[in-house]
């Protein structure tokens, strides 16, 4: 019995550190996928969409790769919960942020539609490995890696490091933008976009979206500047809300939910759901603000 603690004991002394976390982390997506499984949901993107496999147009082709790793809908839904876990935990999130983001609208939203929108919020967690992440569903999550990328000093090696893996991919599979179509959603009830209210209500944000220096702002005027965007893609913004506190946080976790307006006055209240990142942006410019002051 004592060799068998001991060696146990040398067992766990040797392994790295990281492989533990990796391990935990592994075992927190399988509850995950467990979880999912007690969650009913319709998926209707995932039934119509995903889980066909047909050749999808709309996304990078390597994504192909990624819905090989996804047999079924409460496999996606434990990536979503843990890709949203991981990064909350990474920003030493308290139980006010996890209550926060758990219970946010855009988390139901990317649950409900059975998206993919948690897989360029992983992506943000292990920069700049994770860009090919970013890239699947970058409408959101690319403004953060811009500003995030403006930051570094070795900012044009990795850029040297992505226009290489761009490379390899044209050697699989051609050149693959080529054969992008517009989302069938494209300009509909569905789509978020401000441009859809008019064009100078897209431009703003885009500029905003070029000179700030704050990722997460970024990423929030991203989500406005977006050609096209849905709900679900607001995922990757809840985890900024852990930079918040009393009610900023309530108030901005308050207009997550400003989308479903539409149940009681039709689709054309979808719209108000830009609310979230609008607030988003402006809870934290605030913050920051007032912080200068003090100095």
């Amino acid at each position: 019995m004592y060799a068998i603690r001991r060696n146990a004991s040398f067992i766990v002394e040797k392994t790295p550190r990281w492989l533990w976390q990796v391990i935990f982390w592994l075992a927190i997506y399988c509850l995950m996928v467990v979880v999912g499984t007690q969650i009913q949901v319709p998926g209707s993107d995932w039934v119509n969409y995903w889980e066909p496999r047909y050749k999808i147009n709309s996304n990078p082709p390597w994504l192909l790769w990624l819905l090989a790793l996804l047999p079924s809908l409460p496999f996606l839904s434990g990536l979503t919960m843990t890709a949203l876990l991981f990064s909350l935990w990474q920003r030493k999130a308290n139980k006010w942020h996890l209550l926060a983001a758990f219970s946010a609208m855009p988390l139901f939203w990317t649950l409900w539609l059975g998206q993919i929108d948690a897989v360029p919020l992983l992506g943000l967690t292990c920069l700049p490995w994770g860009i090919p992440l970013v890239l699947l569903k970058p409408q959101v999550a690319v403004w953060y890696t811009w500003a995030w990328w403006q930051k570094r000093k070795d900012r044009w090696l990795i850029v040297f490091w992505v226009l290489i893996f761009l490379g390899f991919t044209f050697l699989i599979w051609g050149f693959w933008p080529l054969d992008f179509t517009q989302p069938t959603s494209f300009r509909t009830a569905y789509d978020l976009s401000a441009w859809r209210i008019h064009w100078i209500f897209g431009v703003i944000p885009l500029i905003g979206a070029l000179i700030e220096t704050d990722p997460d702002r970024a990423m929030a005027l991203g989500a406005l500047a977006a050609p096209y965007i849905q709900g679900s893609s607001y995922i990757v913004l809840l985890p900024a809300m852990t930079r918040l506190s009393g009610w900023t946080l309530f108030l901005v976790w308050l207009t997550s939910w400003a989308g479903t307006m539409a149940i009681f006055f039709g689709d054309s209240a979808r719209m108000f759901a830009i609310l979230f990142p609008i607030s988003l942006w402006s809870a934290l410019f605030w913050k920051a603000r007032c912080s200068s002051d003090r100095i």
